[in-house]
């Protein structure tokens, strides 16, 4: 690992050279004593002169940027995918619940209806022409009422498939 020290903690150390034991206090990267070359004495400075050591520091920036800017970044990015993948699905089972309330409530209407209309015209048929002509009337609205029932099925079991 690379540790930067004060200029005047590497002016002391690398005065004449660079002590064993002040090498492995900061620790070894290749060989630091070649990357002791120079320290300025107004900063923390430490000049490179050996072109392999350059090479490492750079891939350890490198890493470090990596670490500390991109990885944050592919979290971020990944977190609102997640969330706006789960806004839609929410979205969809929303509108799939509304869609299929507002089938359900048509197709009640329509019954209560079809049902009113019914008793009506069987009571005024039998009144005015008898009983056969009532029956008849009742088998055919009882037709009707299960052809609407059944395109009522079929619209709302295709309107759930479609947004499924």
């Amino acid at each position: 690992m690379i540790m930067v020290y004060t200029a005047d903690d590497l002016s002391r150390q690398c005065r004449s050279g660079c002590s064993p034991g002040f090498l492995s206090h900061i620790g070894t990267l290749l060989s630091l004593k070649r990357m002791f070359t120079h320290v300025s004495s107004d900063a923390s400075i430490l000049c490179i002169s050996q072109p392999e050591d350059l090479v490492v520091v750079v891939v350890v920036v490198v890493v470090v940027v990596v670490v500390v800017v991109v990885v944050p970044v592919v979290v971020v990015v990944v977190v609102v995918v997640v969330v706006v993948v789960v806004v839609v699905v929410v979205v969809i089972v929303v509108v799939v619940a509304v869609v299929v309330v507002v089938v359900v409530v048509v197709v009640v209407v329509v019954v209560v209806v079809v049902v009113v209309v019914y008793v009506k015209v069987v009571v005024a048929v039998a009144a005015v022409t008898g009983v056969i002509a009532a029956v008849v009337a009742a088998a055919v609205i009882i037709a009707m009422l299960v052809v609407v029932v059944v395109v009522v099925v079929v619209v709302v079991v295709v309107v759930v498939v479609l947004l499924l």
